[in-house]
């Protein structure tokens, strides 16, 4: 799979997105012929591709990933511990001689930034899900403190974007907030396994 055609696939799928409710197969999928898809597909799974195409008519997308502002939670952190701000100020006056504290310093400061990251996820979600339908909320990471896909009624649109704008007022400088969409909602198609 090269990065060319998934930009492809995601092109069209955003076309005919805009004109109707989609149920997107993943990237790759391949069937053997077109009987294969109306029989082993569209006729085989009918009740469970219209249910979805309920659920998913008149909803939207919006991918949201939130990040830290290092420097600033890093000092927090270093800030509001005592063991942590005295394994720092110890490895900066001890230079070369501070290896096995910066070892220590490093162990503890990923801890608790692990702990605040975990935190603060679960803090994030509730008030940016509130205003959706449905989230699909990806696995953490070293990066994100949220990686989420939101599924929002169209109408509701504006709503989330002031629900999620309202929130990173007041989470910065700590936070920043990217949102991406609207796009259709191909988080939550996904068909069950065929027996």
């Amino acid at each position: 799979m090269r990065r060319r055609e998934l930009v492809r696939h995601l092109n069209v799928l955003e076309r005919v997105f805009s004109d109707a409710t989609i149920v997107a197969c993943p990237f790759g999928t391949v069937f053997a012929s077109e009987s294969e898809v109306r029989s082993g597909l569209l006729e085989a799974r009918r009740q469970e591709l219209l249910a979805l195409l309920r659920r998913l008519s008149g909803r939207l997308q919006l991918n949201v990933r939130a990040t830290y502002d290092e420097e600033v939670v890093l000092r927090e952190i270093v800030g509001s511990s005592d063991e942590i701000a005295t394994l720092s100020a110890r490895t900066r006056s001890r230079g070369a001689d501070a290896h096995y504290d910066r070892i220590a310093l490093g162990e503890r400061v990923a801890a608790a930034l692990a702990a605040r990251r975990e935190h603060d996820a679960g803090r994030l979600l509730e008030p940016i899900a509130s205003a959706a339908d449905d989230v699909v909320v990806d696995p953490p990471d070293d990066v994100h403190v949220l990686k989420a896909s939101f599924l929002v009624r169209s109408d509701r649109y504006a709503t989330f974007d002031a629900t999620l704008e309202e929130l990173a007022v007041a989470e910065a400088p700590q936070l920043r907030f990217e949102c991406i969409g609207p796009l259709p909602p191909t988080a939550f198609t996904a068909l069950t396994e065929a027996d």
